[in-house]
């Protein structure tokens, strides 16, 4: 169910993220619908901001922070 602003919130566990990292990147050179490659270059986007943000050197264990994934009309 959307929170009250409208957003779904997704858990992602195991091997969904990596596949979902892999999957956009392919899909934004391969994508012959712009509509399309626009949602995986969106997703691309926000999936990497937070990846960048990772300390490799922190325990394992630690979650990752939520990756935002506006696809309201006029934001970035």
């Amino acid at each position: 169910m959307p929170d009250e602003d409208g957003f779904l919130h997704v858990e992602l566990e195991g091997a969904d993220l990596p596949r979902l990292v892999q999957c956009t990147y392919l899909a934004r050179f391969t994508m012959i619908d712009a509509a399309r490659g626009a949602v995986c270059r969106r997703v691309w986007d926000a999936t990497g901001a937070v990846l960048d943000c990772i300390d490799l050197e922190a325990p394992d264990g630690k979650q990752l922070p939520p990756i935002l994934l506006d696809a309201r009309l006029g934001t970035s």
